[in-house]
């Protein structure tokens, strides 16, 4: 391969190099290491491998431009002697014309070196993508933490929501179905039909008189008079009949819940199987033994009361106290109620009389519960209500309800209201002799 030397001012020489058999690749020779040894001459040149063709003396001459005589055109070996004599820097000439060259590369047999197929190993040893990258928010909490079954178990149709009210009964107006024919009974203060004894009726007097009840026809005929042992009573208010501890049994409930001075924390209930009436003959008087006490406790101190609420569903007992401003808490005794013990009751409802809803008097006297339980009743001197209980209500929840007003006879002091067993209607009597008997007829 032909070259032109230039070195600083001595000017430029043509040469040949030989690389050996095969082709040239330029891209080889510029990727070669530089040689880093130092030159053999002070000229910086190693001229051990040049091999340079002297010039055509006249290109020669032209290219120096200096009229030195030309080249002798004799054979060089290529080597550049140095003698210490000056020299004017000038190069032979060279026409820059390479050897030619067939462009083939050196044969090769296209095998790769040997490799163990291992790949390095990566640059140290990468991070984790974020350490540990955080979750999504901590811990993103549950939909809903644990979002409630549809209804779990849905509740039964009268646990979560009650039936709606039926409408209020309508009532005739009041019959009368005779008057109190037994000269003992002056002061009447409760009512109630009898369960064992069909069309009769039991009737007893206000405070003052001893432990007894009277039997009576629906017209008022006396059929008997029945006296419970255990002592007189404080102030017997009102009566109810309804069920008791022993299973298909009805009981006669007297209520000594009276206390007009308000000094009693406690109360009484008198408790004894109904007994049965004999008909067709003279009046009877009979004792009764076995009469159970019962001691019904306020939680909130004394109150006077003349209604007295039997529920013949399950045998509980309430009270309605009676105020002259009309508010009239309600107070239950739950069952089974224990004889010669405390029976502590609660406040189950608050009524307030004489005002919308439950207009005109505001003393309560006496009530009744359906033998069915769907239904109550509490009176006043002046006027009477009924509330309607659905199936599964307490009655503290019935009486939270709309009262329906129902009518109720002039009565000069009338205290006594206790429905008819057949739910038929109710009965209403007034304190006093020989006082009339009103039924109203359910239409």
């Amino acid at each position: 391969m032909a070259l032109s030397l230039c070195v600083g001012l001595l000017g430029c020489v043509e040469g040949r190099l030989e690389v050996g058999p095969g082709t040239h690749d330029a891209a080889a020779d510029a990727a070669l290491p530089t040689d880093a040894t130092a030159p053999d001459d002070a000229t910086g040149h190693d001229d051990a491998d040049r091999d340079f063709t002297a010039p055509d003396a006249a290109e020669d001459a032209a290219r120096r431009g200096d009229g030195a005589p030309p080249h002798d055109g004799a054979p060089h070996d290529g080597a550049l002697s140095h003698d210490g004599a000056p020299h004017d820097g000038a190069l032979p000439p060279h026409d820059g014309a390479l050897p030619p060259h067939d462009g083939a590369l050196p044969p090769h047999d296209g095998a790769l070196p040997p490799h163990d197929g291992a790949l390095p190993p990566p640059d140290a040893e990468p991070p984790p993508p974020d350490a540990e990258p955080p979750p999504p928010d901590a811990e993103p909490p549950p939909p809903d933490a644990e979002p409630p079954p549809p209804d779990a178990e849905p509740p039964p149709p009268d646990a979560a929501e009650p039936p709606p009210l039926p409408p209020c009964p309508g009532f005739d107006a009041a019959r009368v179905t005779g008057n109190l024919a037994d000269p003992a009974i002056v002061e009447a203060s409760g009512i109630a039909q009898s369960w064992r004894n069909a069309d009769v009726l039991w009737t007893h007097n206000d405070s003052g008189d001893i432990s007894r009840v009277f039997a009576l026809t629906t017209a008022g005929q006396a059929l008997g008079v029945y006296e419970l042992d255990g002592g007189r009573p404080s102030d017997w208010e009102d009566m109810g009949v309804g069920p008791g501890p022993q299973p298909g049994v009805t009981y006669l409930y007297m209520g000594d819940v009276g206390d007009n001075a308000s000094r009693r924390a406690n109360v009484r209930v008198r408790r004894i199987p109904e007994p049965e009436v004999p008909r067709g003959g003279a009046p009877v008087s009979v004792r009764l033994a076995g009469a159970e006490s019962l001691t019904l406790v306020y939680p909130d101190g004394a109150h006077n009361c003349e209604t007295l609420l039997v529920d013949p569903l399950n045998g509980d007992v309430y009270v309605v106290v009676k105020s002259n401003d009309g508010v009239s808490p309600v107070y239950r005794a739950a069952a089974p109620l224990v004889p010669d013990a405390d029976n502590r009751m609660v406040r189950v409802a608050n009524l307030r009389f004489g005002q919308a809803p439950l207009r005109g008097n505001t003393l309560t006297t006496g009530g009744s519960i359906a033998r069915d339980g769907s239904a109550i009743l509490i009176r006043t001197y002046g006027s009477a209500f009924l509330w309607r209980r659905v199936p599964g209500a307490t009655v503290g929840e019935a009486l939270a309800t709309e009262a329906c007003p129902v009518p109720r006879a002039g009565e000069r002091q009338g205290e006594a209201i206790g429905f008819a067993a057949d739910g038929s209607g109710y009965y209403t009597v007034s304190e006093g002799a020989a006082a009339p008997i009103h039924f109203y007829r359910r239409r």
